[in-house]
């Protein structure tokens, strides 16, 4: 273990000792201005970029307009960071690419977003990260930890959450009418398997923003599916969108903890500020 003491030099370094030809940024928006730091700190290297993720989605005329970014990437990035590597490899315009904002020439080009990713076709390369990265703590404990995706999207409206923005977005641009996906259980089940056979893991958790706000016949077709695995799991969720049964059987397949989304006691404030409904006895 070596300890870190300063952010914006180590960031320095390792740009330097690994000589990137592009760099990805992926924000939210309480990490913002740490990101213009970072970049900040290599400007003079000119080095390639794009930054990404839910902030240059809300809010892409502050992140184009700062003088730190010339490439910003708009919604889901599996086939953005595609093309901009190859455009980048290539030495390529990037006019052709969906879902990007650019300058050129003093000038801002937004480009048109391009069609949702096929969450089933999009499978992590967990062997591109350091292992020490998959330690994780739970209930006490650290596990060899690998995050699963079975869903993209959420069907609630919460104020404070970017769900319900990437839901009017794909809307609004004409992409799609609903953003959330949900994968195939098949596939699911045999990405899960590959992460077993070639990384070993010690635990499981699943990323979806409510694992079980989904058609309750498919949360025990996943249990189903899931048995033969016999690993602990993690996952979130919302109250109301399970029952004692389900509870149950999630329970006999390894699910180890389940973090519940409840927010707040006031009902009223619940309601009427962060619109989810449900009352306290629920």
């Amino acid at each position: 273990v070596r300890f870190k003491t300063g952010l914006i030099e180590d960031y320095l370094q390792k740009v330097e000792n690994f000589k990137p030809d592009l760099i990805i940024y992926s924000v939210v928006e309480d990490c913002y201005l740490q990101c213009l730091s970072l970049m900040d700190s290599i400007k003079h290297l000119n080095i390639p970029h794009i930054v990404g993720g839910v902030f240059p989605t809300a809010a892409p005329e502050i992140c184009i307009n700062n003088e730190l970014i010339d490439t910003i990437g708009i919604g889901e990035g599996e086939e953005i960071i595609v093309e901009i590597a190859e455009a980048t490899r290539l030495k390529q315009s990037k006019k052709n690419i969906k879902g990007i904002w650019y300058k050129e020439k003093g000038k801002i080009i937004r480009n048109k977003r391009g069609p949702l990713a096929s969450i089933d076709e999009s499978i992590p390369d967990f062997s591109l990260f350091d292992t020490s990265r998959f330690n994780r703590p739970m209930g006490g404990q650290i596990f060899k930890t690998f995050p699963v995706e079975t869903y993209r999207g959420c069907p609630f409206t919460c104020t404070y959450c970017n769900s319900p923005m990437n839901n009017t977005f794909a809307k609004k641009s004409g992409i799609a009418n609903d953003f959330l996906r949900r994968k195939d259980m098949n596939l699911l089940r045999d990405e899960i398997r590959n992460i077993v056979d070639i990384y070993n893991p010690e635990f499981l958790y699943f990323i979806d923003d409510s694992f079980t706000a989904r058609p309750k016949r498919e949360v025990f077709d996943f249990c189903d599916m899931y048995e033969e695995f016999n690993l602990p799991f993690w996952f979130n969720t919302r109250p109301e969108t399970t029952n004692l049964r389900m509870l149950k059987r999630l329970k006999e397949v390894g699910a180890y903890r389940i973090s519940f989304g409840i927010e707040a006691g006031n009902e009223q404030f619940r309601e009427k500020v962060l619109r989810r409904k449900g009352s306290n006895q629920e």
